[in-house]
C-alpha cells in the first residue's frame, strides 16, 4: 500500500468515525428534545446535522469507489457531487439558522432593555437578510458541487 493510499484510508476512516459519533450524539439530542420541550428550532438543527453527517459518509464512500476504480466514475462521481451538495447545504443552513436565531434574540433583548419596538421596515430588512442567506447557503454548494463534477469528469481524476 502506497503512502497516498494509506493516507486516504486514514482520512476515510476519520470521516466515518467522527460522522458516526456525531450522528449518535445528534440522535441522542433529538430523543431528549422529544422527551422534553419539543422546540422546533432544535429539532430542525439536529435533523440538519444528522443529514449533513450521513452525507459526509456517503460522499467519501462514493469518492473512494470511483477513485479506486475509474470505470465506476460515471455513476459515483455524480452521486458524490449530489450528496456533497446536500452535506454542505444542510451544514450551512444549520449554522445560519442558529446564527440568525441568536442574532434575533440579541436584537429583541436590546429592544426590551431600551423599551423600543422594531419597525416594520426593520423586520422586513431582517426577513430579506434571512432569505438571502438561505438562498446563498443553497446556491454556493450547488455551484461548487456542479463545478467539481464537471471538472473531474473532464480531467480524469486530476482533481482528486
Amino acid at each position: 500500500m502506497t503512502q497516498l493510499e494509506t493516507t486516504l484510508t486514514r482520512y476515510y476512516r476519520l470521516v466515518f468515525y467522527t460522522s458516526a459519533i456525531l450522528i449518535a450524539a445528534f440522535v441522542v439530542t433529538l430523543v431528549h428534545i422529544f422527551k422534553g420541550t419539543r422546540h422546533n428550532f432544535l429539532i430542525v438543527l439536529s435533523l440538519l446535522f444528522i443529514v449533513s453527517n450521513l452525507c459526509a459518509i456517503l460522499s467519501n464512500t462514493f469518492a473512494k469507489i470511483w477513485i479506486g476504480d475509474p470505470a465506476q466514475k460515471d455513476p459515483y462521481l455524480y452521486l458524490q457531487a449530489i450528496v456533497s451538495f446536500i452535506r454542505d447545504s444542510t451544514f450551512n443552513l444549520a449554522h445560519w439558522i442558529f446564527s440568525f436565531k441568536y442574532w434575533i434574540i440579541a436584537i429583541d433583548m436590546e429592544c426590551l432593555l431600551e423599551q423600543k419596538t422594531l419597525s416594520n421596515k426593520h423586520m422586513l430588512a431582517l426577513r430579506m437578510i434571512n432569505y438571502t442567506f438561505i438562498a446563498l447557503d443553497l446556491l454556493m454548494p450547488l455551484i461548487y458541487g456542479v463545478t467539481f463534477a464537471i471538472l473531474n469528469a473532464k480531467y480524469q481524476n486530476q482533481l482528486s
